[in-house]
C-alpha cells in the first residue's frame, strides 16, 4: 500500500478527537468525534488495516508515543468501521484494558461505547472510564475484526 494512498485516512485519524479526553457528559464531544469517523473515507480493508498501521506507528514515533489517547481513537474506530455484535459470550480474550465494558448474564458488550438509537443508527453513547494494562492491539483487532465481523457495509460502500 502507498503511503499517498493511506494519508489522508491516517491524518483525520490523527486529527479526530481523541475518545479518551472527551469529558463525562459532553455529548458535543461524543458527536465530534462522530463526525470525524464519518469523514474518513478507504477503499477497501487492505487499506483501511494499512491506514491503522501508519496511524499507529507515527503515534510511536512521536514525543507522546501512542498514549491512551492515541489508543482511544483507535478503539472506537475499531467498533465503527466493523460490524462488531452488541453481545457475545464473555471470555473471549480483548487487546487491551479499556475500563468499562458492560458485561452482564455471560455476555460482553462488544459493540461498546456505541450503541444504536431509537432508527437503529450508531451513537457514541459511552464515556471513556479509564485504561489498564499494556498498550492496545489496534491492528490486531481490527485484523480478527475484520475476520470474524466483516467490514461494516454502509462504512465500505460510503467510500466507493
Amino acid at each position: 500500500m502507498s503511503t499517498h494512498a493511506t494519508a489522508p485516512l491516517v491524518a483525520a485519524l490523527h486529527a479526530m478527537p481523541a475518545w479518551a479526553d472527551v469529558g463525562r457528559g459532553n455529548r458535543a464531544g461524543l458527536r465530534a468525534i462522530e463526525m470525524a469517523l464519518r469523514a474518513i473515507k478507504f477503499s477497501d480493508a487492505a487499506s483501511l488495516l494499512d491506514g491503522i498501521e501508519r496511524c499507529m506507528a507515527e503515534c510511536d514515533a512521536s514525543p507522546a508515543g501512542f498514549d491512551v489517547s492515541a489508543m482511544s481513537k483507535l478503539f472506537v474506530a475499531n467498533r465503527w468501521w466493523f460490524e462488531v455484535p452488541a453481545q457475545e459470550p464473555s471470555g473471549r480474550a480483548g487487546y487491551g484494558g479499556f475500563l468499562g465494558t458492560p458485561v452482564a448474564g455471560g455476555k460482553t458488550d462488544a459493540l461498546w461505547p456505541w450503541s444504536r438509537d431509537a432508527a437503529g443508527r450508531l451513537r457514541l453513547s459511552g464515556w471513556f472510564a479509564g485504561y489498564s494494562g499494556d498498550s492496545f492491539l489496534a491492528l490486531e483487532e481490527a485484523r480478527d475484526f475484520l475476520q470474524r465481523y466483516g467490514l461494516r457495509q454502509s462504512r465500505l460502500a460510503a467510500r466507493r
